[in-house]
């Protein structure tokens, strides 16, 4: 893993791939003690993973969908798994 250091945090690129589309998102902070990851839906619109409020609905066995408050405001994340790799 190729690392880059900007405010003496770490970053690298990351490649994801999700039913067989591949992109590239540079500058993914690493956080060596979180157990997930988290990524804008704008960057990963590309893929084809896009809100939808019929989750909250239906929900699967494949499909998390968890909610947190934040400075007062509701955020809700759609957890999805991909392939992933860094350094391309």
């Amino acid at each position: 893993m190729q690392l880059t250091l900007k405010d003496n945090l770490p970053f690298t690129l990351v490649q994801l791939k999700y039913n067989g589309i591949v992109i590239d998102i540079p500058n993914v902070l690493v956080d060596t003690g979180s157990s997930s990851t988290l990524f804008s839906i704008d960057a990963l619109i590309p893929l084809g993973i896009t809100p939808d409020l019929t989750d909250m609905l239906t929900p699967s066995a494949e499909l998390v969908v968890q909610k947190s408050y934040s400075d007062g405001k509701l955020n809700i994340f759609r957890s999805v798994n991909v392939d992933w790799r860094t350094s391309i």
